[in-house]
C-alpha cells in the first residue's frame, strides 16, 4: 500500500483531468494508496456543473 499522507501529494496518474480543464476533476483515492478494498474518490465541480458521474453499485 502506498503512504500517502496529505491529499495534495497524490500523483497527477491518479487524477481524472488533474488541471482541472473540464468542469470536474477527480481524485481516484482508492487507487492512489493502493487498496483494492477502498473505493473512495474526490470530485471537484466548477460552479454551473453537473455534480454527479455515472456510476452503479
Amino acid at each position: 500500500m502506498n503512504n500517502i499522507s496529505n491529499i495534495d501529494n497524490i500523483p497527477k496518474e491518479y487524477m481524472y483531468d488533474p488541471d482541472f480543464q473540464s468542469k470536474m476533476k477527480t481524485i481516484l483515492i482508492g487507487d492512489a494508496i493502493d487498496c483494492e478494498k477502498i473505493y473512495a474518490n474526490i470530485d471537484y465541480v466548477k460552479p454551473g456543473a453537473e455534480s454527479v458521474k455515472y456510476h452503479s453499485h
